[in-house]
């Protein structure tokens, strides 16, 4: 895989036949088992992800809400409390792409904080395009919602990410199909956030 960029907005890489991975990493002071519980309890991943339930084991089924297009499915690849978590994504209620998303969390030596790690894998340009400006959304609640935090209104969040997507395409066509993301904000943010 060819890296095409990498800062702490995340790394974009593209396969020899042409599929993108994003990447993203965060550090997060909590637990991994806090942040399990965050990543895989339906009533947690509805307060900062999506509306959803998972199945707790390896095989399970995934169904996440996104409020169109009949959601996400997918099935649990790979369960390994609290450390792995792997699964398939189908978009459009099953009828879209079949991609990877996994989760990696690792202590950091300290028992207070954990590294995360976020994959998202086998994806075609456009989609992770929308899916890029997605994560970083999901990922800036995260926190949030683990400090027990209550974020912006869900339309501010949405029209972030509308900007977000808008900027993330316009910077793929300036670089002629190198999808390039810059260090720093890529929108300044719309109003107060709490």
């Amino acid at each position: 895989m060819r890296s095409d960029t990498h800062s702490r907005l995340g790394e974009i890489s593209t396969g020899a036949d042409g599929s993108v991975t994003l990447r993203f990493e965060r550090h997060l002071a909590h637990s991994p088992e806090r942040i399990w519980a965050a990543l895989t309890e339906s009533a947690q991943l509805a307060q900062w992800f999506m509306a959803g339930t998972l199945e707790p084991r390896r095989g399970g089924r995934l169904r996440l809400d996104s409020g169109e297009k009949g959601g996400t499915l997918g099935e649990v690849l790979a369960w390994d409390p609290p450390r792995l978590l792997t699964y398939s994504w189908v978009r459009d209620g099953g009828a879209g792409a079949r991609s990877l998303v996994r989760w990696k969390l690792h202590p950091d030596g300290t028992g207070d904080s954990t590294f995360l790690v976020l994959e998202h894998r086998e994806l075609d340009r456009d989609t992770a395009i929308d899916l890029g400006a997605g994560w970083h959304d999901f990922l800036d609640r995260l926190p949030h919602h683990l400090d027990g935090v209550r974020r912006a209104h869900p339309m501010r969040a949405a029209e972030s990410f509308l900007r977000r997507r808008s900027r993330m395409r316009m910077r793929w066509a300036l670089t002629r199909g190198r999808l390039q993301w810059k260090a720093g904000p890529l929108v300044p943010p719309i109003g107060p956030t709490s």
